[in-house]
């Protein structure tokens, strides 16, 4: 069985900001490879793994999770080792100031948000949230030796860092949505081909946070009978409504949607009842926010569920997720893919 807690680890600690998602692609399939029959990758970057049922007639099932993370690039190198850049991705810049960074240039170079103490600011201008593009990254480089590393278009990250709160929580950046990346690597790895209902897909999509790009073109070359997205959903916190959030730590939540098939739906429901699986329901009406969006609709349509981790923090470099619940939706897809087809 594989380690969650390492496996989410070395995952985050990989640059994947939106259209540079192949950075550390070596370090990935070293990960997940050895888990799996076969890798390809497709024009728009994607890595889908592939592991085969013994049954020939097994239907194709689609697990997508997207790799891609939030980040951003260089747009000026100015004076003072200083960066402007813009988002890639949504940036919340009430936590932007004072955050690390990596710099993804010629070399690897750490910085700093720059952030003006209180002391300097004016009262009317601090009540006002910066634009992205207002933001400067301070990496102490003189300009001509700054311009010799990093180029226009740079990628930047969050700096990778794990950390750890109480209750079984690993806090870091990327979780959205590496934290599914684990949980799905976790349930396939240990199935052997006898075990296993359907042919797997598992696409690592890129580009999700920018326009759902890479489950669009996933799905229409897979092909599947059926998909699952894993992806993160937002995390009950004491200021958030209530309808609008689950909660960490109850495990897995299953998507109610009109964008849903209906008969997955309930047969992952079902799954979960039978194994005693602690799982929630969401109401998401017409859009789930996720790859499903445009899988269910590739080609001439495809029967889509959608199963998420709750997480806290969403969009940020600390983003938290339980451990646990990492677990349980991994024992949900196992569950899942050793099951009978859904009728």
């Amino acid at each position: 069985m594989i380690n969650i807690k390492e496996m989410l680890s070395s995952l985050s600690s990989l640059m994947s900001v939106s259209g540079f998602e192949r950075y550390d692609k070596d370090r990935l399939l070293s990960l997940i490879s050895p888990y799996f029959d076969a890798y390809r990758e497709d024009a728009v970057g994607n890595f889908i793994f592939i592991k085969k049922a013994n049954n020939e007639d097994a239907p194709l099932m689609l697990i997508d999770t997207h790799y891609d993370e939030i980040g951003m690039l260089v747009t000026d190198i100015k004076d003072n080792g200083f960066l402007s850049v813009t988002n890639v991705g949504g940036l919340d810049t009430r936590i932007m100031p004072a955050a690390e960074v990596t710099i993804y240039g010629k070399e690897m170079l750490f910085g700093v948000v720059d952030s003006t103490p209180p002391h300097l600011k004016d009262p009317k201008a601090s009540k006002k949230l910066p634009k992205v593009s207002e933001l400067l990254i301070d990496t102490g480089y003189t300009k001509e030796t700054l311009s010799k590393i990093v180029s226009i278009g740079t990628p930047v990250s969050f700096y990778p860092r794990i950390s750890e709160l109480e209750g079984g929580y690993l806090v870091g950046k990327g979780l959205d949505n590496k934290a599914c990346v684990a949980a799905a690597v976790s349930a396939i790895a240990p199935l052997n081909a006898d075990s296993l209902r359907y042919n797997i897909c598992l696409n690592l999509s890129t580009r999700e946070e920018i326009g759902l790009v890479g489950g669009k073109v996933g799905a229409y070359h897979i092909d599947p009978d059926y998909a699952i997205v894993l992806d993160v959903n937002l995390a009950a916190a004491p200021d958030a409504p209530k309808h609008r959030t689950v909660k960490p730590g109850a495990g897995p939540s299953v998507s109610l949607s009109a964008v849903t098939d209906r008969a997955l739906t309930h047969h992952i429901i079902d799954r979960a009842k039978r194994a005693e699986i602690p799982y929630q329901t969401v109401v998401e009406t017409v859009s789930t926010g996720t790859n499903a969006d445009v899988i269910a609709l590739s080609r001439c349509g495809v029967p889509t569920a959608v199963v998420s981790v709750p997480l806290k923090g969403m969009h940020t470099y600390t983003e938290a997720v339980s451990l646990d619940d990492i677990e349980k939706t991994a024992r949900l897809l196992r569950e899942i893919l050793t099951s009978e087809v859904p009728k």
